[in-house]
């Protein structure tokens, strides 16, 4: 299954995970950290939760 249709699956849109993605990626110490960039994965509680957010 691909990534969009798993987030799909799991309740996000896309472009509520896209306007996510491009307000926390600016604001990372360092966006080459793995453990950092993982947080934004479709996966991650924190994106599960601001997804959840903006469906409301």
């Amino acid at each position: 299954m691909d990534r969009l249709k798993r987030q799909k699956k799991m309740g996000f849109t896309r472009t509520n995970t896209l306007m996510y993605l491009f307000e926390q990626l600016p604001q990372l110490p360092d966006p080459k950290d793995p453990d950092q960039l993982d947080e934004l994965l479709p996966w991650s509680p924190s994106l599960q939760q601001t997804s959840r957010e903006f469906k409301s």
